[in-house]
């Protein structure tokens, strides 16, 4: 059985109320162990479990605008806010790929996957501009980071629909869904 590990840090304790903090840190539990689960990571699921890994270790770091701007700006030349970045450890392309041990945690047995970074006050603005709830927008900006993690992309029309038809199963199953 995977043991995974979700290392969740809260940049500025004022850009969330103590309860909000925690049910986010509920949603990216259960979107990160519901994306792992899914077809999308199956084949480096197999290859984890094949080189004796124990699970895998992903980092979520929820900002604000502003922070998430200068983020964008040194590692992307974008100076922009945006919902969320994702900055992955390993070379995967399309659910698949090495499993290379230097990215894995001696002491956990876990494979590092990278870091995700999201901003609370752009997720919050999206649901309201889509019409769902905060859970479920952070459920989507959580499994779509994990997803670029995995090395999903959506660079054309094709990836596009392979990666947002995994984030609307993954949202389903977790029990996000469109309404």
């Amino acid at each position: 059985m995977q043991k995974n590990k979700c290392v969740i840090r809260f940049e500025k304790r004022k850009i969330a109320t103590k309860e909000e903090r925690d049910k986010y840190k509920d949603i990216v539990k259960n979107t990160v162990n519901t994306v792992l689960e899914s077809q999308a990571a199956s084949d480096i699921c197999d290859s984890c479990i094949s080189c004796g890994l124990l699970g895998f270790e992903v980092n979520i770091l929820f900002t604000d605008d502003e922070s998430i701007r200068i983020i964008n700006k040194e590692h992307r030349n974008i100076d922009r806010s945006t919902d969320v970045l994702s900055f992955p450890l390993n070379d995967f392309s399309f659910g698949s790929g090495e499993i290379l041990l230097y990215n894995a945690d001696e002491d956990t047995g876990r494979l590092l996957l990278g870091d995700i970074v999201i901003s609370i006050p752009t997720m919050c603005s999206q649901a309201n501009e889509y019409g769902h709830s905060v859970e479920r927008e952070c459920a989507f900006l959580v499994c779509h980071g994990m997803l670029h993690l995995l090395g999903y992309d959506h660079m054309n029309e094709n990836e596009e629909k392979q990666m947002f038809g995994f984030a609307e199963n993954i949202l389903d199953k977790a029990g996000y869904k469109r309404i």
